[in-house]
């Protein structure tokens, strides 16, 4: 059995790689923008339900 025969690694299964891709990117896409979401209303002086009263780092200063 040569080497060639055998289905290089990158290639194995490439539908279900294909098919995962949208799941991959929603997940990404989740990820990023909560954390963006949650990086943009700490410098807000938000309590309870999110206002856009934007404070800088006045937020952190005790």
């Amino acid at each position: 059995m040569s080497n060639s025969e055998r289905p290089n690694q990158l290639f194995r299964n490439l539908n279900a790689k294909i098919a995962s891709i949208p799941m991959v990117l929603t997940a990404v896409v989740v990820f990023v923008g909560g954390t963006a979401w949650t990086v943009l209303y700490s410098f807000t002086n938000s309590k309870l339900l999110p206002r856009l009263n934007f404070v800088g780092l006045d937020q952190y200063y005790r």
